[in-house]
């Protein structure tokens, strides 16, 4: 990852401050360690493009589990979604 300065912090340093504790709060929201991968990396994706339209860059590190678990509830929201309209995707 890119290390780009703002605020207090930079992203690399948050994500080596919180992403293996985000990681593991959302395997259990999640149940799949994979999953939780794949969002936790989304959310620290998603924080660098969005960096500068941050109200208070120094609060980075309470913006992430926000950003990751929107990024879950809005898989959960797709995945039933697709189950509703095809039942063949249960389980996915």
């Amino acid at each position: 990852m890119t290390t780009v300065a703002y605020g207090v912090s930079t992203v690399e340093d948050v994500y080596r401050a919180e992403a293996s504790s985000l990681l593991g709060m959302l395997w259990v929201y999640t149940g799949d360690r994979a999953t939780a991968e794949d969002l936790d990396q989304e959310a620290f994706a998603r924080l660098q493009v969005s960096r500068h339209r941050m109200r208070d860059p120094a609060r980075a590190a309470s913006y992430v589990p926000t950003i990751a678990f929107n990024l879950a509830k809005s898989r959960f929201r797709r995945l039933r979604t697709a189950a509703t309209i095809r039942p063949e995707h249960r389980g996915a």
